[in-house]
């Protein structure tokens, strides 16, 4: 329980506190000299270790999605999301891994849906948020 509060504290935060530089660049990137299927598996653990949270929710040949479900009560905090969240909002990245030559480029994109039970899910860009450094700051680890 502390986890899950600590972990909706930070992502509000990182929601509070946007951070401009990133605005426009579009998709995280690293590359990395491990194959795809190393750099998934890397990942994979990165994600979903205690305190992040994450869970593994769709995963194809190139790409995966994870996802994480923060309480009714975590938007209601955050004056972006005030009114707009319809219950439980949850949290997703998306990584999509290509072969480059001997390389392995990653790219990750995040985004929050704020009614992931109805028929317009509400998606919250946060690549112009703090949360968008997290997440490079996070596939960095995929050496």
């Amino acid at each position: 329980m502390k986890k899950t509060i600590l972990a909706a504290a930070v992502t509000a935060f990182c929601l509070v506190n946007s951070a401009p530089a990133f605005a426009g660049q579009g998709l995280a990137v690293h590359v990395t000299n491990k194959s795809v299927a190393m750099a998934k598996l890397k990942s994979k653990r990165i994600f979903t270790r205690s305190g992040l949270d994450y869970r593994l929710t769709k995963e194809t040949p190139t790409s995966m999605l994870f996802s994480k479900t923060f309480p009714k009560s975590y938007a209601e905090n955050v004056n972006e999301l005030k009114g707009r969240a319809k219950g439980k909002t949850v949290s997703q990245v998306e990584l999509t891994f290509s072969k480059k030559g001997k390389q392995t480029k990653v790219a990750g994109d995040v985004w929050m849906l704020l009614n992931p039970k109805g028929k317009n899910k509400d998606k919250y860009d946060m690549t112009k948020t703090a949360t968008f450094k997290a997440l490079k700051n996070l596939m960095a680890e995929i050496r």
